[in-house]
């Protein structure tokens, strides 16, 4: 028992606890054979009565309301709004009886009823009621006389109002002793227009192709349209159609259009314009000599964009459908039969897909201190654009405001209030930026932005860095002091893994930290990602060039027991060389070289050889691998085994329909 411990009026007794109240109100306890914490307890006030449960307990204040507390966990709540409690009961395994003085209790009475309201569709909306009775009220709003779920408090919200919102309102307020019901207050919702897409929203184009966007819409008054793209409006673009006669790369993006009349402004859902290179090709390699998995799979359509988990790559084709590679193992897997979508995004183990309708999926799950990761808000749509930092998520929705999402403490999930006329997002691990539309940079979180950053014109961000590029080109780095971005010009993105960084500026010139080696057939990048093991780039092929055959292997004949060479010669072309050679139409495990050497040949070595030659990038007129086969021109064959070798000789290959290039070894037994 502590010493010093008197004035106690009452005491109570739970689990190996004692707790005493003392006349002012306030309680001592102390615990038997094990230590707890006793602060939350000993912080309540005004107690006139106390009931004890396992490592908790329940009070009743000076205006017979009751008061919980427990030692180090939340412990049993009791309901709220019981008032006028005279006495109080716990079986001591938390289960709490309050007996309280019913004599005063009223049936529910509206005080004031809920006001009609004429709003514009797209507002918020406030309806309100005020009642009295006791004990405590409870309350459900309905909608033309049908309960609206979750809408149980005096206040009803409705944020934003839509045109199917419009209708009467009332709300059933209710205690033990019976029920009231408001009055109906109508609710007047004057439309904004009606916006329909007539182009496809996911158009995947070729620079030079022309592009045409158009939209039908209805609505009260004169119809005004402003066409945007990436936020910003498109000067003279002020009709029920888009047209640009000849695509670059820099004007893939989101478009939309705002049709405006008597009521307010509507927004289109997007049109996401793709314009990858004509042809592209993806190159992945690894770091670490213990991963495995990560090169880079066949594919053969264009590639729209790359991103990289920690055990997981993803490309994003141009029908809209994902290849993903790495650990098999990893739960890190796309969705089945996700498709219809125009951009990924991924950091540690969390991916994000945005979908040509403006919604988003998401998968995998966050892998540092903050725990789970939440799911995408259920209702988010006319989302533009996608970021995500590993442990929280950012959308970009068409009207310039941003979604975030992430554990509860992380700051750089929570989003400042009025954040509005953004034009594009990033995020790293622990911050998140915003761009709007007057050049200013937003940053919350650790993002490490300074206010006077104005005048900006792009962001990028990985790990724990991010860049904003000024409008002059000048680029500032924040987040972080080891990566020297600032010794680059118009970076366009940036990958970022601890210390080390790939760059990728204006004029397509990849830069990269000095412990990154990029192979070089991963020239020409339009996208690129990393982590800490391996790097994704995928690369410009438009203008690969076929090589050329400048010395053909010649056809050979040796005796038994000496060695033979067959050599190529090749040159020219932009992509990687592979070789492969064959023995009677089978590939020879090893032999990789522009020379295929044979030590001490047999006759079991005779027969018809091949060199094949593998580029390994594509062309417009023969989508798939170019497999380049040699032919000597004619061939020789073995036609015996132990009697002396006979030949035929054929100096049309082509015509005889031999596409293979055979060349043959004949042995001639030793004598």
């Amino acid at each position: 028992m502590p010493s010093g411990l008197k004035n106690v009026v009452k005491l109570a007794a739970s689990d190996g606890t004692v707790f005493a109240l003392r006349s002012n109100g306030t309680i001592r306890c102390w615990t038997v054979g094990y230590t707890s914490s006793t602060q939350r307890i000993e912080k309540l006030k005004k107690v006139t009565e106390l009931a004890a449960g396992p490592s908790y307990v329940v009070g009743r204040t000076t205006n017979g309301e009751l008061v919980n507390a427990s030692f180090d966990d939340p412990g049993p709540k009791s309901p709220k709004g019981i008032t006028d409690v005279v006495a109080l009961y716990t079986d001591g395994l938390g289960v709490q009886v309050a007996l309280r003085d019913a004599s005063g209790d009223t049936k529910p009475v509206i005080k004031k009823q809920p006001a009609p309201v004429a709003t514009i569709e797209g507002k918020k909306v406030t309806l309100s009621v005020t009642a009295s009775g006791s004990p405590r009220l409870t309350y459900q709003w309905r909608h033309l006389g049908k309960a609206i779920s979750g809408a149980t408090s005096s206040s009803l919200v409705l944020d934003p109002v839509k045109s199917t919102s419009a209708g009467d309102y009332d709300v059933v307020v209710t205690n033990y002793l019976g029920k009231t019901t408001s009055k109906k207050a109508k609710l007047t919702v004057a439309p904004l227009p009606k916006v329909k897409n007539l182009s496809s929203s996911r158009l995947v184009l070729k620079p030079g192709d022309a592009l045409k966007l158009q939209v039908t819409a209805t609505g009260a008054g004169t119809l005004k349209f402003q066409w945007y793209y990436r936020g910003v409006a498109i000067v003279g673009a002020k009709s029920a159609t888009l047209e640009i006669n000849s695509l670059t790369e820099a004007e893939a993006g989101a478009y939309w259009v705002a049709v405006t009349n008597d009521n307010g402004t509507k927004h289109s859902a997007p049109f996401f314009v793709l314009i990858p290179p004509a042809e592209t090709e993806v190159v992945a390699w690894t770091f670490n000599p213990h991963e495995t998995g990560f090169s880079a799979p066949t594919i053969k359509e264009r590639v729209l964009q790359v991103a990289a988990g920690t055990h997981r790559a993803l490309a994003l084709k141009a029908d809209g459908t994902l290849v993903s590679w790495g650990d098999a193992e990893k739960f890190a897997k796309p969705p089945s039969g996700l498709s219809n979508v125009v951009a990924i995004a991924a950091a540690a183990n969390a991916y994000i897909a945005l979908l040509g309708d403006g919604t988003v999926r998401q998968w995998g799950v966050a892998t540092n201190e903050y725990g789970k990761l939440p799911a995408a808000p259920a209702d988010l749509s006319d989302v533009v654009a996608i970021a995500t930092g590993g442990d929280h998520f950012l959308a970009l929705r068409s009207n310039g405001t941003v979604v975030a999402w992430g554990p509860k403490d992380n700051a750089a999930a929570s989003v400042p209030s009025g954040l509005k006329n953004v034009v594009a997002i990033a995020a790293n691990r622990e911050g998140s930026y915003a761009l709007k539309s007057d050049g200013s940079v937003v940053g919350w979180g650790n993002s490490g932005v300074s206010p006077w950053l104005l005048k900006a014109r792009k962001i990028a961000a990985g790990s724990s860095a991010a860049v904003i590029v000024q409008r002059d080109g000048e680029v500032t780095e924040v987040g972080g002091s080891a990566w020297e971005f600032g010794i680059l010009e118009d970076v366009t993105k940036i990958a970022v893994f601890g210390y080390s960084w790939m760059a990728l500026e204006g004029d397509g010139e990849l830069h990269t930290s000095g412990d990154i080696s990029v192979p070089s057939h991963a020239n020409s990048p339009y996208d690129f990602a990393l982590t800490n093991d391996y790097a994704v780039v995928v690369r410009d092929a438009t203008l690969d060039l076929r090589p050329a055959i400048t010395k053909q292997p010649s056809h050979q004949t040796a005796k038994e027991g000496e060695a033979v060479s067959f050599w190529v010669g090749a040159e020219g072309g932009t992509a990687a060389l592979s070789y492969q050679w064959r023995k009677d139409g089978v590939n020879i495990p090893g032999a990789n070289g522009s020379s295929l050497d044979l030590a001490e040949i047999t006759p079991a070595d005779a027969g018809n050889y091949s060199g094949c030659r593998e580029q390994s990038t594509w062309f417009r007129d023969q989508p798939g691998w170019e497999t380049h086969c040699y032919a000597a021109g004619r061939y020789l064959e073995h036609l015996g085994a132990a009697a002396a070798p006979r030949f035929r000789f054929d100096n049309d290959l082509e015509r005889r329909g031999d596409r293979h290039g055979h060349f043959v070894l004949s042995v001639v037994p030793q004598r």
